[in-house]
């Protein structure tokens, strides 16, 4: 199995329950791992996952606001789900840099994991009629 990643992307989003959250932005960082089955060698893109598209989709994913980080991590997991029906899993974290929470300096965030089913048509035959 292949475990693809993007590792430590930072963006300026604006997800958050506070109006100021919404409003003003702040910096979240973003950790994806996409696993992939390995039967056969490969040798080209087309029989992998493409790191810039990966990072488009978590882009696109991150632009769109929303209350929750938990929302946005099951978005960008079912995007890149259905993008690449291959995978059999999806790890999603997203951190906000600077939580808005007095007299605290660390970060918050959220940690999905997704499981897909998308390899079972590539390993088992096609039923019988």
């Amino acid at each position: 199995m292949f475990r693809i990643h993007i590792g430590d992307f930072r963006c300026t989003a604006f997800h958050g329950v506070f109006p100021e959250e919404r409003a003003i932005g702040q910096e979240f960082i973003v950790d994806v791992e996409v696993m992939l089955p390995a039967g056969r060698m490969v040798v080209t893109l087309e029989q992998t996952i493409d790191y810039s598209r990966l990072l488009q989709i978590v882009r696109e994913g991150m632009a769109e606001p929303e209350q929750l980080l938990e929302t946005v991590a099951m978005k960008i997991a079912d995007r890149i789900g259905e993008e690449y029906p291959r995978v059999t899993g999806i790890n999603i974290s997203i951190e906000k840099a600077a939580a808005p929470i007095t007299n605290f300096g660390g970060r918050v965030g959220v940690r999905y994991e997704k499981r897909c089913d998308g390899p079972v048509a590539d390993i088992l035959p096609a039923p019988r009629m």
